[in-house]
């Protein structure tokens, strides 16, 4: 029973607001300046961080077994892809 309780992590449903781009914009901003990490984000929305790591590298290599090239880059991997922070000064 102790193996079983003491892994148990409680993560209640995550919640959007009503723009999610200003929402998004700002967790943006948050990471930028060392306020919240991935991991405060993604359990703003129910998730873990390490969940959605495993499920971004099983697409991306789901994409390659099918000779496919994905549209998007997250976490830096495509500088022109990054998302605007609106209000941030050029050259961040």
């Amino acid at each position: 029973f102790g193996k079983f309780y003491n892994a148990t992590i409680f993560r209640p449903r995550g919640w959007q607001w009503v723009d999610p781009q200003k929402e998004i914009n700002a967790a943006v901003e948050a990471m930028h300046n060392g306020i919240m990490s991935m991991q405060d984000v993604s359990s703003q929305y129910g998730r873990d961080v390490e969940e959605t790591f495993s499920q971004w590298q099983r697409d991306k290599e789901t994409a390659e077994a099918f000779g496919l090239e994905l549209a998007f880059f997250p976490f830096g991997g495509n500088a022109a892809n990054k998302p605007r922070v609106e209000g941030a000064a050029d050259g961040q």
